[in-house]
């Protein structure tokens, strides 16, 4: 599974493999591993976010968006928005598969 970067600020605060996603919307979201000697703060989640895959940025229209959940439900949540067809398909694959599998192509 593919591990992205997730960046506040050009600092590196987490991790995630984008579990779940939404193809025809370019949406895909899952939990974040905090970066090691990371402490999640609200401030991070109103910086500048952006996110990578190998060290190249994955451009997105709509964003990227962390939510904290740990009081919740223990987690931290992060959105990625408004991925472009073709890159979303490259990327996730299996976000692709499912969907089709649920709905028809």
């Amino acid at each position: 599974m593919k591990k992205f970067e997730i960046y506040a600020g050009g600092i590196l605060i987490g991790s995630t493999s984008f579990e779940h996603g939404d193809p025809p919307m370019g949406v895909a979201y899952g939990n974040m591993a905090l970066a090691p000697n990371c402490r999640f703060n609200h401030a991070m989640a109103k910086s500048t976010l952006s996110v990578r895959l190998d060290g190249k940025p994955i451009p997105s229209n709509g964003g990227l968006f962390v939510e904290d959940l740990l009081e919740e439900l223990g987690e931290i949540q992060v959105t990625i928005l408004g991925i472009d067809h073709e890159l979303y398909e490259e990327l996730f694959p299996e976000h692709v598969a499912a969907y089709q599998e649920q709905f028809g192509s």
